[in-house]
């Protein structure tokens, strides 16, 4: 019983590196999925090893966001809460009742992620009472997933460009614009001259091109504000003054 509970705690503390850009938020609706020890996750015929994680994804405006993750440890079933939409607010920031899951791979030896097809459980007994679909309190359990072709995702950062906001100063919309060079994890967001948080404009990833986003200020008082634009390991910011 001893050696059990030791080998739990140094499971427990291997520290393992979080994939790129996974970030998600945690809502007051989940869905719990197992992935069980004999669905062997693997990336085309190569199982993954230690290191390696596994994550869930929701659809927005054409881009998907992680809403869970676990790290894949061999021969073990798995878990994870995948995280649902929060109705109270504007913003979607997890997978809608009914949304299917999008699965993805993150490969640590190479940097890739890769698309993920899963199979699942049917739905009956004690356990599980969903498939491939998001419901709040719902179970899921997988018996096969397999990351498929070439890495949708390579996991370096490529050079990027900001273009200054224009028009500036601005009453009471002002629209930023920037460029990137490859695909990229991007994220831009405003902050008042307390450093507080005022709006997230862009956070997700994009494709390569020049993207152009709009901030409206009309609900605001008059003041200087800061925009910090993050894409990759590149971070850049700029200021702004609101005139009324």
């Amino acid at each position: 019983m001893k050696i059990k509970v030791l080998l739990i705690l140094i499971i427990s503390l291997i520290v393992y590196s979080v994939p790129p850009f996974w970030e998600f938020q945690t809502t007051e609706n989940n869905h719990s999925v197992f992935i069980l020890s004999e669905a062997n996750p693997r990336i085309n015929t190569t199982p993954l090893v230690e290191g390696d994680y596994i994550g869930v994804f929701y659809e927005n405006d054409g881009l998907h966001y992680c809403c869970g993750y676990t790290a894949f440890i061999p021969n073990t079933t798995l878990s994870l809460s995948a995280w649902g939409d929060d109705n109270s607010t504007p913003e979607k920031d997890g997978l809608a009742n009914g949304e299917t899951f999008k699965w993805k791979i993150f490969q640590a030896s190479t940097g890739f992620v890769y698309s993920a097809n899963a199979t699942y459980a049917p739905i009956g007994g004690p356990l599980y009472n969903q498939t491939s679909n998001y419901a709040t309190d719902g179970i899921s359990g997988i018996t096969d997933l397999i990351g498929q072709g070439v890495s949708i995702e390579e996991q370096k950062p490529s050079s990027s460009i900001l273009i200054k906001n224009y028009p500036n100063p601005f009453n009471p919309e002002t629209v930023i614009s920037f460029e990137l060079k490859g695909r990229e994890y991007v994220k831009l967001a405003v902050y008042n001259a307390k450093g507080e948080l005022i709006r997230s404009l862009v956070n997700g990833i994009l494709n390569p091109g020049k993207h152009v986003t709009s901030f409206n200020a009309s609900d605001l008082n008059s003041g200087i504000y800061y925009y910090i634009f993050t894409a990759g390991e590149e971070k850049h910011s700029g200021k702004m003054v609101l005139v009324k």
